[in-house]
């Protein structure tokens, strides 16, 4: 399972590679309508969403670095962020024991009623 960190450097190398399709994607609009001559009214709004896209793309990279800047850097094979430890609280540990004493208890009662049944 991938730690939070691992999950952000997956998102920005995403995003990272959807921003260079974009602009890829307005740099060939752009030079291939300026090679033809084709009126700019045709394709305006489809150059307009990629470059709402390609705006949108670097904010969220901008955003990502500087959360993998602030979250811990794991080490190399470790599946958990540090410090995130799982814990019992105070209640669960004194609540464990008696849970089990009254199971116990209670399957011993259920067992010597059965076989009182049986007889």
């Amino acid at each position: 399972m991938k730690n939070h960190r691992e999950i952000l450097e997956d998102r920005l190398e995403d995003n990272s590679s959807k921003l260079d399709s974009t602009s890829s994607y307005i740099e060939e609009l752009k030079r291939t309508t300026s090679q033809l001559g084709t009126d700019p009214t045709i394709f305006a709004e489809d150059l307009m969403e990629a470059e709402h896209n390609a705006h949108y793309y670097q904010a969220e990279i901008d955003r990502l670095k500087k959360e993998i800047a602030a979250s811990p850097a794991t080490t190399p094979g470790s599946s958990s962020k540090p410090g995130n430890v799982s814990r019992p609280g105070l209640l669960a540990l004194a609540l464990s024991p008696i849970g089990f004493l009254l199971g116990a208890l209670l399957g011993s009662k259920l067992k010597t009623r059965r076989s009182d049944k049986d007889n």
